[in-house]
Protein backbone atom coordinates (compact mmCIF):
# COMPACT_ATOMS: atom_id res chain seq x y z
CA UNK A 1 0.00 0.00 0.00
CA UNK A 2 2.94 2.70 0.97
CA UNK A 3 4.17 1.86 -2.35
CA UNK A 4 1.17 2.91 -4.21
CA UNK A 5 1.07 5.95 -2.34
CA UNK A 6 5.05 6.74 -2.84
CA UNK A 7 3.77 6.07 -6.57
CA UNK A 8 0.86 8.52 -6.21
CA UNK A 9 2.74 11.31 -4.38
CA UNK A 10 5.56 11.24 -7.19
CA UNK A 11 3.32 12.15 -10.24
CA UNK A 12 3.83 16.03 -11.14
CA UNK A 13 0.56 17.43 -12.93
CA UNK A 14 1.31 20.55 -14.84
CA UNK A 15 -0.94 23.76 -13.70
CA UNK A 16 -3.68 24.44 -15.99
CA UNK A 17 -2.68 27.80 -16.32
CA UNK A 18 0.27 26.92 -17.72
CA UNK A 19 -1.70 24.24 -20.53
CA UNK A 20 -3.21 27.31 -21.89
CA UNK A 21 -1.07 29.95 -21.57
CA UNK A 22 1.11 31.53 -24.40
CA UNK A 23 4.66 31.61 -24.88
CA UNK A 24 4.58 35.12 -25.03
CA UNK A 25 2.50 35.17 -21.58
CA UNK A 26 4.72 33.47 -19.95
CA UNK A 27 8.15 35.46 -21.51
CA UNK A 28 5.97 38.36 -20.60
CA UNK A 29 5.61 37.29 -16.94
CA UNK A 30 9.13 36.66 -16.40
CA UNK A 31 10.45 40.23 -17.38
CA UNK A 32 10.76 43.06 -14.73
CA UNK A 33 7.53 45.35 -15.11
CA UNK A 34 7.43 49.25 -14.07
CA UNK A 35 4.94 49.76 -11.25
CA UNK A 36 3.27 52.89 -9.60
CA UNK A 37 3.05 52.83 -6.06
CA UNK A 38 2.15 55.05 -3.84
CA UNK A 39 4.60 57.26 -2.06
CA UNK A 40 3.45 56.52 1.31
CA UNK A 41 4.30 52.84 0.93
CA UNK A 42 8.11 53.87 0.26
CA UNK A 43 10.57 53.65 3.10
CA UNK A 44 14.12 55.31 3.65
CA UNK A 45 16.67 52.70 4.24
CA UNK A 46 20.70 53.32 5.03
CA UNK A 47 23.27 54.01 1.85
CA UNK A 48 20.29 55.18 -0.64
CA UNK A 49 21.67 57.70 -3.08
CA UNK A 50 18.08 59.81 -3.00
CA UNK A 51 17.22 61.03 0.52
CA UNK A 52 14.04 62.92 1.14
CA UNK A 53 14.72 64.82 4.22
CA UNK A 54 12.09 65.58 6.55
CA UNK A 55 13.52 68.39 8.28
CA UNK A 56 12.05 72.01 8.27
CA UNK A 57 13.23 74.74 6.58
CA UNK A 58 15.75 77.50 7.90
CA UNK A 59 15.22 80.72 6.64
CA UNK A 60 18.05 83.43 7.14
Amino acid sequence: MAAKEDRLASIKLTKVDDLFSTEESRNDSQREKVMDIPLAEISEFPGHPFKRLFKKPTFF
